[in-house]
């Protein structure tokens, strides 16, 4: 059994080493959510930003709350958009059902981004905690 060589070397930091760079990513991937809602309506780049910031953006976000652990790239990438499709399923469905807000084209943009909001806010305090 030869011990692995540069097993970490491939790995990407959930918690990145300078919080202020893992903290310019969060807000850059939060502004793109919202530039998404707000100002990509009926365009081409409307599909594209949807996505990302609908399917990556609260998962990434929220990562780092949730867990310890450092993973690869793809592994990062894939529970990001598993974490996103249960926030966006949960916080809709709180949203309608519990505060009996209607689901319309403004509001759930602006619940989703208020779910990233919260988790942007929750991986600040937890980097400078663990950090």
């Amino acid at each position: 059994m030869g011990k692995k060589t540069g097993g970490d070397a491939n790995k990407l930091l959930l918690f990145v080493k300078d919080p202020r760079a893992g903290a310019f990513f969060a807000v850059l991937l939060l502004s793109l959510h919202i530039v998404n809602t707000f100002f990509a309506k009926n365009g081409v780049l409307q599909v594209p930003l949807g996505l990302v910031s609908t399917l990556f953006v609260p998962g990434y976000l929220w990562l780092p709350v949730i867990s310890k652990r450092t993973v690869g790239a793809m592994e990062l990438v894939l529970l990001s958009i598993a974490l996103s499709i249960s926030l966006v399923i949960f916080s809709v469905s709180i949203t309608s059902l519990v505060l009996k807000i209607p689901l319309t084209g403004e509001s759930v943009p602006v619940v989703l981004a208020l779910v990233s909001g919260l988790g942007l806010a929750l991986r600040r305090i937890f980097l400078k905690r663990i950090l």
